[in-house]
């Protein structure tokens, strides 16, 4: 759904989105004392809608709440002004300063709500400015990795292998970060999901010879083989940008998902190779310090990453999740553990998101 608000007063058209924070509760009064109405004075015919449809009884001030996480507060005020009295409410706004006004003037603007989208059309203008921006730091973040590593790999200053398994750490852990920047509207996701997409096509490029960059595919490969990156490094890819689709940042499993992939997955090699001199009994290349490895960085990275998404309130991390997300980590472990034929960064992210479908909300 989306929650549209439109001011109709004097002056300059602006566009303005997302007015209030994510997760933020929002109350008819609020709204009545923003715009500076006060008394019996009503908003009009409209906003009698806003209250109806936030639950507020007849006579009972406030009593509904509209949760607006998940809804896109879309404003567009077709104009504005700034004189000091006679606001679009009928309030008295000469008393505050200029963004005081302009606030007021959105806020005691009608609420609208209509369901789902109007258009493709209303659903690319209602994409928020800094959700370009957020994609394209994104963007540049993740490619700043590869570049990152890309050099050290030129200068030779870190060994291949280690060189390979940081870049499949931190790529997905540091993509992550950005998730929050990105604003409540339908198509965000699908934007943010651009950066693990863009370096899929990048591996396919680089894997099938479109063009050549034999420092990349030196830190990035098991063995140096351009045609490499079309199976780890592009199922890596392509996980992530399922786990982004499909789950994103409102439900604590697309993240569990990629913790484990990454930080799992990614330590269980380092540690396994260094210190990994007894082998699993069923699986002679892998090792136990390296499974217990991948269980203990994949719950602390699956824990911080659920307690860093609650911060921004777009879920209630629980002592319940947090153990949960021990589970998923416990079972992305064993996966990962097994001699099966197919590329751990398939049966790990696959098998955490099982596993968080069955232990955890989404």
């Amino acid at each position: 759904m989306a929650l549209s608000m439109h001011c109709s007063l004097m002056g300059r058209g602006f566009a303005v989105t997302n007015p209030f924070s994510v997760g933020q509760k929002v109350r008819s009064k609020d709204l009545r004392r923003r715009c500076g109405v006060g008394g019996d004075r009503e908003l009009g015919g409209r906003a009698e809608r806003f209250k109806a449809w936030c639950g507020v009884a007849e006579g009972g001030e406030g009593g509904g709440r509209v949760d607006v996480q998940g809804f896109r507060m879309a404003g567009f005020v077709e104009s504005w002004r700034l004189s000091s009295g006679g606001g679009g409410c009928g309030g008295s706004l000469s008393s505050g300063g200029l963004w005081r006004r302009f606030s007021a003037a959105l806020l005691c603007s009608c609420a609208v709500v209509t369901p789902g989208m109007a258009s493709p059309v209303g659903a690319v203008e209602s994409v928020a400015v800094s959700d370009y921006v957020a994609a394209l730091v994104t963007l540049a973040g993740a490619l700043g990795i590869l570049q990152f590593f890309d050099e050290l790999a030129k200068r030779e200053l870190l060994e291949k292998k280690l060189s390979r398994k940081l870049c499949h750490i931190l790529s997905g852990l540091v993509f992550m970060l950005f998730w929050p920047f990105f604003s409540s509207a339908p198509l965000a996701k699908y934007m943010a999901a651009f950066a693990p997409f863009a370096n899929g096509v990048r591996m396919i490029g680089l894997g099938l010879g479109f063009w050549r960059n034999e420092a990349l595919v030196k830190a990035i490969s098991r063995e140096g083989g351009q045609r490499e990156l079309l199976h780890g490094p592009l199922y890596y890819a392509i996980t992530i940008t399922i786990a982004t689709l499909c789950f994103w940042r409102n439900s604590p499993v697309g993240a569990c998902a990629v913790a484990t992939l990454c930080a799992g997955d990614g330590f269980a090699d380092i540690v396994g190779r260094k210190y990994g001199t007894r082998k699993l009994p069923y699986n002679s290349s892998k090792s136990i310090i390296g499974s217990v490895a991948f269980f203990v960085f994949a719950s602390l990275a699956c824990m911080g990453y659920v307690a860093y998404f609650s911060a921004f309130g777009f879920f209630t991390a629980t002592a319940q999740m947090y153990l949960a997300t021990m589970g998923v980590a416990l079972a992305s472990a064993i996966a990962e553990s097994l001699p099966l034929p197919v590329d751990d960064n398939f049966t790990v992210p696959f098998t955490a998101i099982g596993a968080g479908m069955l232990l955890l909300p989404y």
